[in-house]
Order: structure tokens, then sequence, then C-alpha cells
């Protein structure tokens, strides 16, 4: 896999993870959404940890936060190609 492809997934991932965030903790949320939250939230964080496991065997030196789940990317990216 080559760092850009890895780059957008982390960046889709981080982006349905500020989805979940945003839809759970609206006043208009329905009951079903908010029972499944920390079943959902739970799967999210562990796929963070495996793609912050792939993203640092194709040399993109990432972090993950254990809270929230947000893959965060240090340093310079895409040099080294």
């Amino acid at each position: 896999m080559t760092k850009e492809t890895m780059l957008d997934i982390i960046d889709k991932h981080n982006a349905v993870l500020a989805l979940i965030a945003t839809e759970t903790t609206g006043l208009h949320t329905a009951p079903s959404v908010l029972l499944l939250q920390p079943q959902l939230i739970s799967k999210m964080k562990a796929l963070s940890f495996v793609l912050t496991r792939g993203a640092r065997q194709t040399g993109i030196d990432a972090k993950c936060n254990i809270q929230s789940g947000e893959i965060t990317m240090h340093g310079d990216i895409i040099a080294g190609e």
C-alpha cells in the first residue's frame, strides 16, 4: 500500500469519527443511535490501532489518540519515497 492511499484511509477514518461524535452529541439523536454508540466507538477505536500500525509499516509517523480514536501524523509524511 502506498503512503498516499494510507493517508486517504486515515483521513476518511478520522472523518467518520468526527461524524459519530457530532451525531451522538446532538439534542435530536435517535435512541437507537445512542444504544449503538458504545459498540460503534469501540470498533472504530480498534480500527484506529490497526490503521496506526499499518501507517507505521508504510513509513508514516502516526499516533493514535486512545480516548477519541483519532489518528494524527507527524513529521514529513511523504518524504523518502
